[in-house]
């Protein structure tokens, strides 16, 4: 499918403002990561804490701030995750010095308590919406409905927690809880005095060491590393030593333009972002490999034709299998940055920017780099086989003419 009709684009001479535009998006990357001290690291390189939380209504982040400064943590990271009612709350390194990993997610969570579940609670001992099924049914078993029928207090239990999950996780009060059929009547006495449904719960929580996440750091870089090793060696097995070094070029064009762009839109660094680095390295080789392809078949049954024009053609040949593929690789990535989620939108997002620039460079900056090392090469071919004393035509590489 050709959706551009016998394109005769001239992309080898408009290397110049190509290369212009590449500098200037490098430049501003490069300034940004400077100005903010480099990428804005994810806890799983920085090490840290991270809490997700579920509420029963949609919160305010201002009072959550607001919670987490009377504690000593208003540089905290907040954000809402999937819905209002949900957020996520990063902190990367414990501000005070007594306070351990350990320590710090009770520590945050009861100062939100404190705030959201202020009057909630007193002289009750059993939170309906943290406690899980085992717990649940251990306190069940201690009444005397249960007391020879533990299997039962377990099924109980389990159809309580059911019902919570069905409900988002939490049950908005105690009455909600006894509406489960089945419950006997001693333990709906029980819990209307010893129960209280909180308004929150902990959804998740991870911790990540500074060491751990400087280690995990190190292994990022050398993963990006080695892949661009092992497609110098592959590219130049399959086609010739210059081709593999543009190919790589681009290749760190694209990664460095990502990892700017990610810095200039104040985004965190993570694993995932070194997943979608690592991924746009093969989607624009895979570009860069096919316009490679159409360029050696080309320099046999063109080669009486300038360098120029062989690789425009080989472009132009395959532009349109080029933008059709990016076009609806795009399309499915955008549908993923809008309605995946906060968890796979960096991956999302990354890709976006990869796809476009892994396009435009295999385009506007691995073919002309591989023409300007070729003029290169002639040039001093040229000056040396002159140094020599050898007919101008040889010195420009062409071939003797047969009398």
């Amino acid at each position: 499918m050709n959706i551009i009709k016998n394109p005769k684009f001239k992309f080898i001479e408009r290397r110049k403002l190509a290369f212009t535009c590449s500098a200037i998006l490098l430049l501003a990357g490069i300034i940004s990561l400077i100005v903010k001290g480099g990428p804005s690291y994810s806890i799983d390189f920085e090490g840290g804490t991270l809490i997700q939380l579920r509420f029963l209504k949609p919160v305010d982040t201002a009072v959550l701030r607001h919670s987490l400064e009377s504690i000593g943590y208003g540089d905290a990271t907040i954000q809402e995750f999937g819905s209002p009612r949900e957020v996520l709350i990063r902190v990367k390194q414990a501000k005070k010095s007594k306070t351990s990993q350990e320590s710090l997610v009770p520590e945050i969570v009861g100062a939100i308590r404190a705030v959201f579940d202020k009057q909630i609670g007193k002289g009750r001992t059993i939170d309906i919406n943290a406690i899980g099924p085992k717990e649940l049914a251990l306190d069940l078993g201690t009444l005397s409905v249960f007391k020879d029928n533990q299997e039962g207090a377990e099924k109980l239990a389990k159809k309580i927690v059911e019902r919570r999950n069905a409900l988002g996780g939490l049950f908005p009060s105690v009455s909600a809880l006894l509406s489960v059929p089945g419950i006997p009547a001693e333990a709906a006495d029980y819990f209307k005095n010893k129960a209280y449904a909180s308004n929150l719960i902990v959804v998740r929580q991870e911790m990540v060491g500074p060491k751990v996440g400087k280690d995990l750091r190190g292994k990022a870089i050398l993963s990006i590393f080695w892949a661009m090793l092992g497609i110098l060696i592959y590219v130049s097995v399959r086609f010739r030593f210059r081709f593999a070094v543009a190919a790589v070029v681009a290749l760190i064009h694209d990664v460095s333009i990502t990892v700017g762009l990610f810095s200039l839109f104040n985004r965190e660094f993570s694993l995932t972002v070194v997943a979608a680095l690592l991924t746009i390295v093969g989607y624009s080789l895979n570009d860069t490999i096919v316009v490679y392809d159409r360029i050696r078949e080309n320099s046999k049954s063109m080669r009486h034709l300038p360098y120029a024009q062989q690789l425009n053609t080989s472009i132009n040949l395959t532009l349109s299998r080029t933008l059709l593929t990016s076009f609806t690789t795009f399309i499915v990535v955008l549908a993923l940055f809008v309605l995946g989620g906060e968890v796979i939108r960096d991956f999302a997002f990354a890709l976006m920017i990869g796809v476009v620039v892994g396009t435009y460079s295999s385009i506007f900056v691995a073919s002309p780099i591989v023409y300007e090392w070729e003029m290169h090469s002639k040039k001093r071919r040229k000056r040396k086989q002159i140094a020599s004393g050898r007919p101008a035509a040889q010195a420009a590489g062409l071939p003797k003419r047969r009398r």
